[in-house]
């Protein structure tokens, strides 16, 4: 968007009235009326650097000047002006960079999307399998209850025959209860994974009245298989995102550094411009006119009318002709700030900035 050419137009109207006491002009206050306007297309460079410009201007004035040959009088130009740095901001400068931040921050966006993308579906396996251990663990202890329960009722019988002291029985029922605990802890456990499942897949959806029950049909599989360490480790320096985000994050800061240090340099800049004007009017009617002795003997030459011609369109007629009125210009613009502070101070945090990016990416691959 930095790149987007920009279309630019302006209008306006003048009046004054300049009070004047001069030989030349026959009234004492000058009044002139005029129309001014302009339009073009300017942008920037891409990469380069510096900016561009081409311009139409025209404008009209009406004056009872007695030394202006033309009222009204129509001019336009057509101006092409380019502006080129040499030393900073050469090749690199703040739109290119931020164009080149803008993508590897859009990149850099997609790979914490993955992250989150990964993160959100291990947490979803692991509290599934959660769920099935917990299921499994509440059957272990909905049987374990049933035996003490059965044990209980064994026992209690053995006591009525006489074969075991009511000692054991107080133990039994001692078991029941203890089982009864382990129960209802893992009916707790159960529960509670299902809130966490339910709440991992459908959590924004849910309300307080949501009434949702998870029954796992898959079952865990047992699967030994060979590692190979250096593999699965270049794997996951290849793809994990966390890994491609601490790099982008170190490409940015290079970028920031170039851009620091090339703010150092002095401003040096070449400005050139090209154009084409015509003229266009109507005779003024209160000019002065100054007579020249023609023939040596005091006759002077008679009023000749000016051979211009009188409309507005005719101004055009010579821009781009070889015959028309060419203006060019080339200068070059030197600015040297004293101390440079700020920039140097700047290219030295990025510098910093860097090192810490570098140092961020080591870590994240230990």
């Amino acid at each position: 968007g930095a790149y987007d050419p920009e279309l630019f137009a302006n209008y306006g109207y003048g009046s004054s009235e300049i009070p004047v006491a001069s030989s030349l002009q026959s009234a004492n206050i000058l009044g002139e009326r005029g129309l001014e306007g302009g339009a073009g297309i300017r942008g920037l460079f891409p990469r380069l650097g510096g900016s561009w410009e081409i311009g139409y201007t025209g404008d009209s004035l009406e004056t009872n000047s007695s030394i202006e040959s033309l009222s009204p009088r129509y001019r336009a130009s057509v101006t092409a002006n380019v502006e080129v740095p040499l030393l900073r901001d050469l090749l690199v400068n703040e739109p290119w960079v931020e164009v080149q931040l803008s993508g590897l921050q859009e990149e850099s966006a997609f790979d914490q999307f993955r992250a989150v993308l990964l993160e959100v579906v291990r947490d979803i396996e692991f509290n599934y399998w959660r769920l099935v251990a917990s299921e499994q663990n509440l059957r272990v202890a909905e049987t374990s209850l049933d035996t003490a329960h059965a044990l209980l009722e064994l026992t209690a019988a053995q006591y009525e025959v006489g074969t075991v002291s009511k000692v054991e029985v107080t133990e039994a029922r001692a078991g029941v209860a203890e089982r009864e605990v382990n129960r209802i802890r893992a009916d707790n456990t159960f529960r509670n994974a299902q809130d966490e499942l339910i709440d991992r897949i459908f959590g924004p959806r849910l309300t307080p009245t949501s009434d949702l029950l998870i029954r796992p049909s898959d079952a865990p599989e047992v699967v030994d298989y060979a590692v190979d360490i250096e593999a699965i480790t270049a794997r996951a320096f290849e793809r994990r995102p966390e890994l491609a985000i601490a790099r982008r994050a170190v490409d940015q800061e290079e970028l920031r550094v170039q851009i620091a240090k090339n703010q150092r340099l002095p401003e040096l800049d070449v400005v050139g411009s090209y154009g084409y004007s015509g003229l266009a009017g109507r005779e003024n009617s209160d000019r002065l006119f100054i007579p020249r002795d023609s023939d040596g003997v005091g006759n002077p030459d008679p009023q000749v009318p000016l051979l211009i011609d009188r409309r507005y369109g005719a101004t055009d007629d010579d821009l781009f002709d070889a015959s028309g009125a060419r203006s060019w210009s080339l200068r070059a613009n030197l600015s040297v700030p004293l101390g440079n502070v700020r920039a140097r101070s700047l290219a030295r945090t990025r510098e910093l900035e860097l090192r810490r990016a570098r140092t961020l990416l080591k870590r994240t691959e230990q």
